[in-house]
């Protein structure tokens, strides 16, 4: 079993007889469902624009749900084809809507344009929607006071579900003091960064996407928080990232060449992986990771992290929602959560791995237990499997 579970956005789910009348179809940063979901929804969608080729919201559901569809093939040729087709379609049938604008500028894939997300965002100020790719591109490009006036106007909007603050807040308290952080995409940097700017929580870690940092100017800022330094373009060269690469491979040949010149430079370095990070990205350095509750640190010596999980999971995690949810089991993102929690039971296993060798039995059953309930929540019966294996007392 990896140290770390590998969560990734497509995860195909059970599949039920869907309502023959069409949903809303939420940014996958927020909720998610099956292939056939998506494809149900993009032909139920279809019939109400046919209907009304004017309902910008049907438009709107519509797109997401043939991006969505099979979301793996996003970068194909043929599904980038099936999105601007839309878009043509919505310019011709509401060239001047807030949703035309919105995914017209999302669907250009132009970090260094936003004046149609700007655009947008005066069009609707009350929908939140556009401010992430506006607080992308002021991060890219050292607009920190503008990235930060604009995580203020996010937090307001509510957009970003409880649930994933609270999670975004345990992997901040996974950290030691000064720590760099990096992270996968959408859901490990935006809250854990609004958490930062807006709640002061946590500001001496340095948070670095992954994605982002093959950005020069980008992420010589943000090494420069802790005096750090490296040279980008040599760094490429050394990773071998040709004109050729997919994203994918560009993220992990550059991280492991990264890591590696950073804890050569700076031997004292404390370098962290959100667990969200694809294992790919960390193979190079694997066997020295260390699991310190929804993070991993990078330590080129052994490492004893149980002091850091007693103290960070049982005297410093907000686990109240996590493990109990008043009222509102079911809202926008339980999908989504339920596989991002199964991040907490690598460090409630290895918890209750270690009550058990003590002999405390209470607190090892204790552990377990809320990691059986995790993996019971995301229908994961490899986890579930794998946590009965271990002799734990639990039901």
């Amino acid at each position: 079993m990896q140290k770390s579970i590998l969560i990734i956005l497509i995860l195909l789910m059970h599949t039920s007889v869907f309502p023959a009348f069409p949903q809303k179809v939420h940014r996958i940063t927020q909720e998610y469902y099956s292939n056939d979901w998506y494809k149900t929804q993009s032909e139920l969608w279809k019939k109400e624009i046919d209907t009304n080729p004017q309902n910008a919201a049907a438009w709107e559901n519509y797109y997401y749900a043939n991006r969505y569809a099979r979301f793996e093939d996003i970068d194909s040729k043929e599904k980038q084809a099936k999105l601007a087709q839309i878009i043509d379609e919505m310019e011709r049938a509401i060239p001047d809507s807030y949703e035309y604008t919105l995914l017209r500028a999302w669907n250009s894939h132009d970090v260094n344009d936003i004046s149609g997300f700007e655009k947008a965002y005066k069009m609707n100020p009350a929908r939140p929607d556009p401010l992430y790719s506006m607080i992308t591109h002021h991060e890219l490009n050292g607009n920190v006071a503008k990235a930060e006036e604009l995580y203020q106007a996010l937090y307001k909007t509510a957009d970003t579900i409880t649930p994933l603050l609270d999670y975004n807040y345990n992997v901040l308290l996974s950290l030691e003091k000064d720590a760099i952080l990096f992270t996968n995409g959408d859901n490990d940097t935006y809250p854990a960064r609004m958490l930062q700017v807006v709640k002061g929580i946590r500001p001496d870690v340095t948070i670095i996407n992954i994605g982002m940092a093959l950005s020069e100017k980008y992420l010589l800022r943000k090494l420069k928080e802790h005096d750090h330094a490296v040279d980008g373009k040599i760094l490429k060269q050394q990773a071998g990232i040709g004109a050729d690469d997919i994203p994918t491979d560009m993220k992990g040949k550059f991280l492991a060449t990264l890591v590696t010149d950073l804890t050569t430079r700076y031997p004292d370095i404390k370098i962290y992986f959100a667990l969200t990070v694809y294992d790919p990205f960390k193979e190079a350095f694997k066997d020295a990771l260390y699991l310190t509750g929804l993070a991993e640190r990078y330590a080129k010596s052994p490492l004893d992290n149980i002091a850091f999980l007693h103290k960070n999971i049982e005297g410093e995690f907000r686990l109240d929602d996590v493990l109990c949810k008043w009222y509102s089991e079911e809202y926008v993102g339980k999908n989504m959560m339920s596989y991002m929690n199964l991040n907490y039971i690598p460090a409630f296993v290895k918890l209750a791995e270690h009550y058990q060798m003590a002999g405390d039995t209470q607190r090892a059953t204790r552990w377990a237990e809320k990691a059986m309930m995790l993996a019971k929540n995301g229908e994961n019966d490899e986890l579930i499997q794998f946590i009965r294996a271990k002799g734990f007392q639990i039901n």
